[in-house]
């Protein structure tokens, strides 16, 4: 159904690539059979959560108020 591996060196080498190249093939063909037959769409939503850490740090003279 699907091979997928790294180019050998030799190829590399005679396509001046200098980097590791990773191939798949996939037959789309076969895999589809597998696939299931009832879709649920769901919307994005517009305005996705998000959630952030922000750290602050501050000299020990600078006043806070905790009310």
């Amino acid at each position: 159904m699907q091979r997928f591996g790294e180019v050998h060196p030799e190829v590399l080498d005679n396509y001046e690539i200098s980097k590791r190249v990773y191939l798949a093939e996939v037959n789309i063909t076969k895999l589809v059979k597998y696939a299931k037959a009832n879709k649920k769409y769901e919307e994005v939503p517009k305005f996705p959560a998000v959630e952030r850490d922000i750290a602050v740090t501050v000299e020990e003279s600078v006043e806070a108020r905790t009310d």
